[in-house]
């Protein structure tokens, strides 16, 4: 009885010295890049769901040039009351079949351990309200939201959409570079494209509360 409780302890040991780790990892700051020095004057915004982090980008000309691939694929980045361009990075077989954590299989969350193909989702968000409790902002010039999305549009591996369903009607998934696990995260790459973009976060930031 005593080995039993042992090994039913040592998956929660486990559990418990990641969570610690990914937390620690948010607080040490991680190598940033160096970009050109310019105003705060822009925003940036980060989703957060219990596992999961997008970053909104505020939509402009530029932005919507840069997406234009998305735009093509049916995500309505040109409609007047499209405010934000959401982009998230994640595994494929948990983005593309989970519609909610109910429907996570064995098979998905192996996959999400050991490594999966990723996958780019990018959605278009109407106005958002200053104080919607999922979303905080970071200030941020606008040498570092170019520089952002480059480091995002650098990470799609093809501009076609997958055939696949999205969550809403407003969103499409992309072909991703890089493969996700669990020490490479949807939260983790975010960290990873805003220390890119000059942005301050975590040297490992692999779940939601590590981030900014």
């Amino acid at each position: 009885m005593k080995w039993l409780l042992r090994g039913a302890l040592v998956p929660v040991l486990i559990i418990g010295l990641y969570l610690l780790a990914a937390t620690i990892g948010g607080v040490i700051p991680g190598p940033v890049a160096d970009i050109v020095d310019a105003p705060a004057n822009r925003r940036i915004g980060l989703v957060t769901s219990p596992i999961h982090t997008d970053v909104l980008l505020p939509l402009d000309d530029a932005t919507r040039a840069a997406f234009g691939f998305a735009t093509r694929a049916g995500v309505p980045l040109d409609l007047a009351q499209a405010e934000w361009v959401a982009v998230g990075w994640g595994g494929r077989a948990f983005y593309t079949t989970t519609g909610t954590y109910l429907d996570l299989s064995a098979a998905t969350v192996l996959k999400s351990v050991f490594g999966d193909a990723a996958v780019l989702r990018v959605d278009a968000i109407p106005a958002i309200p200053p104080d919607h409790p999922a979303v905080r902002y970071l200030d941020v010039s606008q040498p570092q939201i170019d520089a952002l999305i480059g480091i995002i549009l650098s990470d799609l591996s093809d501009a076609a959409a997958l055939d696949t369903p999205g969550f809403n009607a407003t969103d499409a998934f992309f072909p991703a570079k890089g493969r996700f696990q669990i020490w490479r995260t949807c939260n983790a790459w975010l960290g990873e494209a805003l220390r890119a973009a000059g942005i301050p976060a975590g040297i490992w930031t692999p779940v939601n509360w590590s981030l900014p």
